[in-house]
């Protein structure tokens, strides 16, 4: 297990109740504890409590003994379970007051969409006495650190839009500066980003790396269908840290090879684009058993416009027809899960939206459907280029609906990443 490399103690409180009930997934969390990994501090310990303002109070203080630092998530909004801020306030031993600043900001934020300022968003207001306030400029509740001994407490929305933007503003530079001043090493950081491996393999092939680069640190994330290998170095100083790093990545990417499509925070999606824009390409997809899942994966990229040109979501039989002219005795014959379709519906994508290329799947997602040949979890990929049409077969046995459609989508972008122009 890897320990905290310095002496400051960062822990992570989270409140609700929709985080004990399953009904929401924390994400914060995990984003918080990336971010801080990054440049060398592991966080301490993580707290999830129910809107019980007792339980919560108890926390704090419990939490103000021994951390330096403590980030907050949830219990700052309108209703009467956001209790947060009232905690800390009790905790602290001071009173609750109105910040007029923040009152004058939510009633303006109200009026602008012509709602009432009330009693529900006044509570936003109330802050405990002392308290810095900082304006949330993605929402409505305001930003808001005090200490409590030698913990400084940063209460952050729930909302992760919210929560990102104001911790990267506001929280993580400040841990970052007090953490700083503790440590003598300085630390680089990035991760190398694969595909078509699974992360058992990922991490043997890279399991000697430790050896020869006794500075970083390595660990594994999945993401699947891709699996991420992370790398922290350390060094006497920032550049000296960089340098230990970026022979670990040479080396790593010497054993994973074709594997890892980037290293950074560039995306499957990204990668994709790039490799079209830089060829001046253009792609149409003709998705069946994905949804218009890879369209829609890449569309999330911005210029997406200077390569995607179309998108034909054919789930059923009579829009893959319909649609793309599908010749109904071909989909009698082979199925519409089949190398045959596959093909054929590549094809004729890339000649109906005359794009460079054309992306094609079709398969069995589940749970009915399937047959002896193709059973659920199968599915095929096909790719048109201007001079031929490769198709692969897929087999995801035991996975559920979400995975299958998934690994389609992906299995469509990377015919297009490693398509030769």
């Amino acid at each position: 297990m890897w320990q905290n490399l310095g002496r400051m103690r960062v822990e992570i409180l989270c409140t609700g109740n929709e985080l004990l009930d399953g009904s929401v997934v924390d994400s914060n969390s995990a984003w918080l504890e990336a971010k801080l990994f990054e440049f060398g501090l592991e966080v301490a310990e993580k707290r999830v409590v129910p809107d019980d303002i007792d339980v919560i109070i108890e926390a704090m203080r419990e939490i103000s003994l021994r951390a330096d630092f403590c980030v907050t998530s949830g219990g700052l909004g309108p209703t009467p379970d956001d209790l947060t801020a009232e905690a800390l306030a009790n905790a602290a031993g001071v009173p609750l007051v109105e910040d007029v600043h923040t009152a004058e900001r939510l009633r303006a934020w109200m009026q602008s969409r012509g709602r009432e300022y009330g009693p529900a968003q006044s509570r936003q207001a109330l802050v405990p006495k002392g308290a810095e306030i900082i304006d949330n400029p993605v929402g409505s509740a305001p930003h808001i650190q005090m200490k409590i001994g030698k913990c400084t407490f940063a209460l952050l929305p729930g909302v992760p839009r919210e929560f990102f933007v104001l911790a990267d503003a506001h929280v993580i530079p400040r841990i970052h500066e007090r953490f700083s001043k503790d440590i003598s090493e300085q630390y680089a950081f990035t991760q190398l980003r694969c595909i078509n491996v699974w992360e058992a393999d990922m991490a043997w092939a890279v399991r000697e790396l430790p050896k020869s680069h006794p500075s970083v640190r390595i660990g594994t994330r999945t993401m699947a269908p891709e699996n991420h290998l992370k790398l922290r170095a350390s060094g006497p100083t920032r550049a000296e840290a960089q340098a230990r790093l970026d022979a670990a990545v040479r080396e790593a990417k010497d054993k994973l090879g074709t594997r890892v499509y980037a290293v950074g925070d560039t995306t499957f999606a990204m990668a994709t684009l790039q490799k079209l824009r830089d060829e001046g390409a253009t792609v149409a997809f003709a998705e069946s058993v994905s949804g218009g899942m890879a369209a829609s994966l890449l569309a999330e990229v911005p210029g997406a416009s200077h390569a995607l040109v179309a998108s034909y979501v054919v789930y059923s039989e009579k829009a893959k027809m319909n649609l793309l002219d599908l010749d109904p005795d071909l989909l009698a014959r082979e199925g519409p899960v089949s190398e045959a379709v596959t093909r054929e519906l590549a094809r004729l994508a890339r000649e109906r939206a005359r794009t460079t290329y054309a992306a094609a799947c079709t398969g069995w997602a589940g749970p009915t459907g399937g047959n002896a040949r193709d059973p659920v979890g199968t599915f095929y990929a096909a790719l048109a280029t201007p001079s031929e049409v490769t198709v692969s077969r897929f087999e995801y046995p035991r996975a559920d609906r979400e995975r299958i459609r998934k690994g389609a989508a992906y299995a469509c972008l990377d015919l297009l990443r490693t398509a030769k122009p």
